[in-house]
């Protein structure tokens, strides 16, 4: 990603359309806002008015960041709360995305948990592809010890007063757990947390 004096270097930042998603992004250009160091950040046109809300709001937030929105598949009045809208993603992201990084020339691409289709894109474009994993270590320490099993978890993580003892964190309850890793929530996330584990 070195670029020569003077050489513009573009980073492309891909979110899903969530505020857990979208702020770590825009605080993560901030910090590393330099001279000839341009980001876009691409996420979902269901987004555009989150984002402008937040531009608004505060001018400076996103001044050092482009932005770009794709569709993501779904007709404009289907609910986005369930997990609807990440199998759409998963069968259109990448191509709509493309159609942004195709329009661009980025040096780098970098991308948050659960998109697992962006380092597909990347690939294809041959841009080199970074995860910000924008969770605290703890739940990624949480999320890796349960999907690889190296750790043994209660058999009923429906009982939320059931204890949880994992090595290198404070007794846990189940409680505790992101809702998405209990077997009552029939999530797609569980499917994506595979992807990054």
């Amino acid at each position: 990603m070195a670029s020569s004096v003077g050489q513009e270097t573009h980073v492309l930042l891909v979110a899903l359309p969530v505020q857990g998603h979208l702020n770590p992004m825009l605080k993560f250009a901030k910090l590393l806002s330099r001279p000839n160091l341009r980001f876009t950040l691409a996420t979902t046109e269901q987004a555009r008015d989150l984002l402008s809300a937040a531009n608004t709001a505060d001018e400076e937030h996103l001044s050092p960041v482009d932005l770009a929105f794709f569709p993501d598949g779904l007709p404009k009045d289907h609910p986005r709360a369930d997990d609807s809208l990440l199998v759409s993603l998963r069968n259109v992201g990448a191509k709509n995305l493309s159609k942004i990084v195709e329009s661009n020339r980025f040096s780098c691409i970098v991308t948050v948990p659960f998109a697992p289709w962006v380092p597909g894109v990347a690939a294809a474009y041959n841009i080199p592809c970074a995860l910000l994993w924008i969770q605290a270590c703890g739940a990624y320490s949480v999320y890796y010890r349960y999907y690889m099993e190296t750790n043994t978890f209660p058999e009923d993580l429906e009982d939320l007063n059931q204890t949880v003892d994992l090595p290198a964190l404070p007794l846990l309850e189940v409680r505790d757990l992101p809702s998405f890793m209990l077997p009552s929530s029939g999530s797609n996330f569980n499917n994506l947390m595979l992807d990054f584990v």
